[in-house]
């Protein structure tokens, strides 16, 4: 599973919900693709093979971590 970057950027739009974290701080990181029929789940932007990254809770937006690569994508 992806893990959110709570405050990840900084600056005044900043939030920290809880545990996860959703970021406002207008980043330019891009968006991970849907895996199709399997909600929650995305491919990520930087690894060309097949493993899902799994999403599920997270708002549109939200920076997350690839377990895989450690880049920052944001959930579509």
């Amino acid at each position: 599973m992806a893990a959110a970057l709570a405050g990840c950027g900084g600056g005044a739009g900043a939030k920290n919900p809880g545990a996860g974290g959703v970021t406002t701080s207008g980043a330019k990181y891009p968006y991970g693709k849907p895996v199709p029929d399997k909600p929650g789940f995305v491919y990520s932007p930087f690894t060309e093979s097949t493993a899902h990254v799994e999403v599920k809770g997270f708002k549109r937006g939200t920076q997350v971590k690839d377990p895989f690569t450690n880049q920052i994508f944001l959930v579509p």
